[in-house]
């Protein structure tokens, strides 16, 4: 019987975050977009980053400030099926969007070079 990707552990610089179910990443790598001529349908190619993006309970110990200031991270994104994958050179994307409800979730966005399988 196969085990299909359920739960994933996150962490920054070796520093796992508490985060809640639902966490995703996007691989990054080349990104294909068509372009049309008047006689044909081809494709340009660029370079997209990988973003990794999960929600945090909220505590009195959650370290949000320290959480803003990641730059230059190694990020981690390991999932419960084996797989991990790396992004390095991540920072935080976004200001942090915090929710007074259920926990407390705080909303976290890391990016950087596209993520590579270890």
């Amino acid at each position: 019987m196969s085990q299909y990707l359920g739960r994933a552990v996150i962490a920054y610089d070796g520093k796992t975050l508490d985060a809640m179910p639902g966490a995703s990443i996007d691989l990054g790598g080349i990104a294909r977009k068509p372009v049309n001529t008047m006689y044909q349908t081809g494709y340009s190619e660029e370079r997209k980053h990988a973003v990794v993006e999960c929600e945090i309970p909220v505590s009195k110990d959650t370290p949000d400030a320290e959480i803003a200031a990641i730059v230059n991270a190694t990020v981690t994104f390991r999932a419960d099926t084996g797989q991990t994958w790396m992004v390095r050179n991540a920072f935080c994307e976004d200001t942090l969007k915090l929710s007074a409800k259920d926990g407390g979730g705080m909303k976290l966005k890391l990016a950087g070079d596209p993520a590579e399988r270890v």
